[in-house]
């Protein structure tokens, strides 16, 4: 337990609290169980109150679990950890004529790679929902690769060259993952397709995604990779109906995701 706690920068006594219906000893093994954990990522560019340190520290962003983490052998573990940032962060307009109130940065993880933190700010909504999908594509298929996280919005959204949208912080772009875990993509001979096909499944499985952008040359090897991991034919088009034709959109996909429940200004 103790590995698994200074892992998540947390105590054992804290796991403890956590779980209670584990009922955990902090000399019993832990492999294999469903654990919560919380801690505290932060918030770049906002300013709090100066702490006794005299040390000024970014604003917290609260960190929940959504199904908890699993001690586990594999790269990224099964992390399924939900990430809260401040309800604050909204987006206002569209995402193409928008912009971002009190934007919250991705945050470093070792589910993905953030290709520009200074493009890398979104709604609290949407970074909430980046880090829900990608966790649940490393739990489902230990996908051992990089993916990489690239453009989003700027910390104000606004017009982003040479993005005709990424206004509003809704927009993501995620690079397609390589065949071989960490090159960058040139063509669809070096996609990973299933691992492609697992991403959008995670992100259209949160109910938030509005589309997914990919060149229409590109939707067979997709609809493809769905067949080819054994998915029926109703469910390979419950997918491909949220994937639309984008020119441009060859080495990355661009996820957009819905406006959040508290943004009324959002269209």
């Amino acid at each position: 337990m103790k590995s698994i706690a200074a892992r998540y920068e947390v105590s054992s006594e804290e796991l403890i609290r956590w779980n209670p219906a584990h009922q955990l000893d902090t000399r019993q093994p832990v492999a294999g169980r469903i654990l919560q954990v919380r801690s505290t990522v932060v918030q770049t560019g906002v300013r709090t109150a100066k702490p006794s340190t005299g040390a000024r520290r970014p604003a917290p962003v609260r960190r929940q679990p959504d199904a908890g983490r699993r001690a586990s052998n594999g790269s990224h573990g099964t992390d399924l950890l939900r990430i809260v940032p401040s309800s604050d962060a909204v987006s206002v307009g569209a995402p193409h004529d928008g912009r971002l109130e009190r934007g919250v940065q991705l945050p470093s993880s070792e589910l993905y790679d953030v290709a520009y933190g200074p493009v890398a700010y979104g709604s609290a909504h949407t970074i909430a929902l980046i880090v829900r999908a990608l966790g649940q594509f490393r739990h489902d298929t230990r996908y051992p690769g990089r993916v990489v996280i690239g453009a989003i919005s700027k910390l104000e959204g606004g017009p982003f060259e040479p993005h005709r949208s990424h206004q509003s912080g809704r927009d993501v772009d995620v690079h397609l993952p390589h065949r071989n875990g960490r090159s960058k993509v040139e063509s669809a001979r070096d996609v990973d397709w299933v691992a492609t096909w697992a991403l959008i499944r995670a992100f259209v499985a949160t109910q938030q995604v509005e589309v997914v952008f990919l060149d229409q040359e590109l939707h067979a090897f997709l609809r493809n990779a769905g067949e080819a991991t054994g998915a029926s034919p109703k469910q390979v088009q419950a997918i491909m109906k949220h994937v639309a034709h984008v020119p441009g959109h060859r080495k990355h996909l661009h996820v957009r995701i819905r406006c959040g429940a508290n943004e009324d200004r959002c269209r």
